[in-house]
Formats: structure tokens, sequence, C-alpha cells
């Protein structure tokens, strides 16, 4: 039997995959573990092998092995955990910038994305930590049609908490005892970056498809010295690149990106050339002629068909400049 589950990098997903292996290896014995994140395929002849059994289990599983779990419809319980939450527990494992902790959250969730919405049994969210430890494992033990008896529960609840008869320790509790003590904080304005361009994302729990997503200025490169949500930058010089970035992931589909920014002191004029690639193909182009000042916007139509590659929105001009100041305000992406 093949049993899978498909988590995000944080506390609380790191927890549900502990009390899956416990339990499957109380309840079955031994039990092979494959982490598919890098893999093509997963074993299909031991999907009806009552013999030998699998649990595999992906951060930010390739199309082919999603498509894999789908149509070989194999048992799959999904977390869709708080996009800040999965960001801290980047932040606190790995040493580099705030954008790719950023980077990391978005491949978990739009990679996910598809498989969630539209197959994994049970979905589960961040009002998982509400739930009592025996009740999460008596709850997985029922989906995955596993022999729980007392003996294996009591096997598995002695792996995370010392409990007494008729006492269920929450789930919170837990990630509290568990937490790291040099784990890692996000300023109010990172929380409020995480929530334009990656809450969306939550509704998955509700197996809803996500339909609009932001992307504000500040998560452009290159970076600004303060925290603002927009991003300004000189025109003066040669015809080029004046920003780009993040890049981030959406799931596949078709999309309309609708940037938003302001020129000022363009006496002479210019034209904005604005396109998305994903670092192999330019997914859409597109023109504006610049006015000496003003607020404008325009809209990009595109298709995300390869979901793992992330992409980027960039801004250049078309002609040298010798004045004039370029501020981007956000990018608004949305379902079309």
């Amino acid at each position: 039997m093949i049993f899978a589950i498909v988590i995000p990098p944080s506390a609380l997903g790191k927890l549900l995959e502990e009390v899956v292996r416990a339990l499957l290896e109380a309840t079955l014995g031994e039990v092979e573990y494959n982490f598919v994140d890098k893999a093509d395929s997963i074993p299909a002849d031991l999907i009806h092998d009552p013999k030998q059994h699998l649990l595999v289990a992906a951060n930010a599983p390739n199309s082919a092995i999603v498509k894999q779990l789908m149509e070989c419809r194999i048992p799959t319980i999904a977390l869709v955990d708080d996009p800040k939450e999965i960001v801290r527990f980047v932040k606190t494992t790995y040493q580099s910038d705030f954008n790719s902790y950023l980077h990391t959250a978005s491949a978990c969730l739009a990679l996910t994305h598809d498989l969630v919405v539209d197959f994994a049994q049970v979905v589960l969210d961040r009002r998982l930590s509400s739930m009592g430890i025996r009740r999460l494992i008596e709850e997985i033990a029922s989906f995955y049609k596993l022999p729980l008896t007392d003996t294996s529960l009591s096997v598995v609840l002695t792996q995370f908490v010392q409990t007494t008869p008729g006492e269920d320790c929450p789930v919170a509790a837990l990630l509290e005892k568990r937490s790291l003590k040099n784990k890692a904080r996000l300023s109010q304005f990172e929380e409020e970056l995480i929530d334009a361009c990656l809450g969306p994302f939550e509704a998955m729990a509700s197996h809803k498809p996500v339909r609009r997503v932001i992307w504000p200025g500040a998560l452009f490169v290159p970076a600004g010295d303060t925290d603002t949500y927009f991003k300004r930058v000189d025109m003066v010089g040669r015809a080029r690149i004046l920003i780009f970035g993040p890049p981030l992931y959406l799931p596949q589909g078709h999309w309309k990106a609708t940037p938003t920014f302001s020129v000022d002191d363009n006496d002479s004029g210019n034209v904005l050339l604005v396109d998305v690639y994903n670092g192999a193909t330019m997914l859409a182009e597109g023109r504006c002629t610049l006015p000496p000042e003003g607020q404008f916007s325009c809209d990009l139509a595109f298709e995300i068909d390869e979901p793992h590659r992330p992409f980027e929105v960039r801004f250049a001009t078309d002609q040298g400049a010798i004045e004039g100041t370029f501020k981007l305000e956000e990018v608004k992406f949305e379902r079309v």
C-alpha cells in the first residue's frame, strides 16, 4: 500500500509528518519512507500490495508526481499552513534573504495547489493546532483504514507526549514545547508582504483555487533601503531594465498581470517595456508610452503551463533618459 502526505516546511508540517510516520509503523510494522520532491515517479506496483507499505511525502512535488498521485487515487492527506509560519520556519532553518524565504514558500504552495484543491481527500489547516494529539492520531488512522488498537495508540502517543487517561494534549502545546529557541522573527512589514503575495493560498484549505495574488513593489529588485510598499527608481541613464522580480510561483492556468506604476519628471518622454518571463520563455510582453507624469496600469495576459518554473515581471525603458523617476506600486495577478 502507498500512503501520501503533502506538507509545507513548517513546524506544524514537520510534526504532522512525524505523527503519520509513527502511526504507520505502529500499526503496519516496517514502512518505507520516500520524500518525492526531486523524484519523477513513485513505485506504482506497491499501490495494491498488502504486504509492502510506502509513505510518500512532499513539500513541492513536480507535475509528474502530482499527476501520478491523482491518477492512481493514492490516499493523500494535505496540510495548508499559514504562509507566515512557513516563511518563519524556512528563515529559522536556512540563512538567506527574505525573498529567498518567500521563493521557497511560494514554490510549496503553488506546486501543491492543484493536488490539494482537486484531489486530496483530507485537507488540514492551521486549526489543526487546536486539535488534541490523540484525536489527530485516531482521525488519521480512520482515514488510512489502519488497524489502530489501544496498544498501538499508546505506542504512538508516548513518542510525543506523556498523557494520563482521559486527557488529550493540544497540538499547539506540543508545538510550543518543541519550538526552537532561535525561532526567527518577522517584522510587521514582512508579514504584510507575505499576506499580500502568499496569503490567498490559504483558500486551498477549503478546496478553493487561488484567484487573486498581489506582488508589492517592495519585493522587486533592486532591493530598497526602507520598509516601503512601493519601489522607486531613477530613470536617468541608458535604456535598461529598471526593476524585476521577485521571482515567485503561481499555479498553472490562465492569468492576467496588472502592474500599477507612476512616473514623475519625465519631460523628455519614454516608452516602458513590461514583460513576464520564466527564465526560459517570454510569457507576455507590453509597451506603455509614458507622459511627463501620472499613475498608470496595463494588463498582460499569460498562461502558466509549467508551474515548477518561477517567473518574474520586468520593467525596462526603451530609450535612454536624462530625467525622470519610476515608481512601482504593485503587480496584481488574477485568474481569467
